[in-house]
């Protein structure tokens, strides 16, 4: 039996919400995730992601929520669009529209919102990482051709065509150079990305993600940078 969800309490405490194009996309404590559009993007009432439609939880507080607040003017609000069961537990996850991508230290998983079918899943290989890298991953990050995965000491990049990690950037500011893991056929990768010009001797205040002055006793920390609209090779 389904009792009155509290409207203020529905999403679960320090859920990582993500929106873009009308699309709200927030994790549940069930290890499943929840995808609500805008009232105002819906064709018809019923309306729902063809391959993993909402679950009767979503419909159920949707219905409770639009009773609340009718008498509010009709903008800003949602309705269920889609539940996602993932196949194992995830770390991290990230919405660029149309790509739902979350992962775990073992693979990254790629969902279609718009229909909230399964599109890919890539192996991250993270036991072959450097020894100094096993604490796992940090952040993720998706555009058309790459997925972008941020490690405790370098920023590995995989693409979706094949799946294969194609670049690597470390933290480590004494690197001059990204180091090209691989090619993708018709996309490849210029031999060697240089980081900054001129002598190895000037020491930049950035450098491929390293913070400038490292706290004593930590490692050298990847700032959580959004990458999607960036463009490799």
């Amino acid at each position: 039996m389904l009792y009155p969800p509290r409207s203020q309490s529905y999403v679960r405490a320090r859920a990582q919400c993500e929106y873009e194009n009308g699309y709200l996309i927030f994790d549940r404590l069930d290890s499943c995730i929840e995808v609500w559009r805008l009232a105002s993007d819906f064709a018809v009432d019923n309306e729902g992601a063809s391959d993993s439609p909402p679950d009767e939880r979503q419909r159920y507080a949707s219905t409770f929520a639009e009773a609340m607040h009718r008498r509010h003017a009709p903008r800003g609000h949602f309705r269920p669009w889609a539940k996602l069961s993932l196949p194992e537990s995830t770390l991290v996850y990230r919405f660029v529209y149309p790509t739902l991508l979350y992962a775990n230290n073992k693979h990254a998983f790629l969902h279609d919102v718009r229909t909230g079918a399964f599109v890919q899943m890539i192996d991250l290989n993270i036991e072959e990482w450097p020894q100094e890298e096993v604490g796992g991953i940090c952040y993720v990050d998706v555009n058309e051709r790459h997925v972008f995965v941020c490690g405790v000491r370098s920023l590995h990049v995989f693409a979706r065509d094949g799946g294969a990690e194609v670049l690597t950037i470390p933290s480590d500011a004494s690197m001059p150079k990204a180091i090209v893991a691989g090619t993708v056929p018709g996309h490849p990768f210029i031999t060697v990305l240089p980081l900054r010009p001129g002598s190895d001797d000037y020491r930049p205040n950035f450098l491929a993600g390293a913070l400038p002055n490292p706290l004593p006793c930590f490692p050298p920390l990847l700032f959580s940078i959004h990458m999607s609209s960036m463009t490799i090779g």
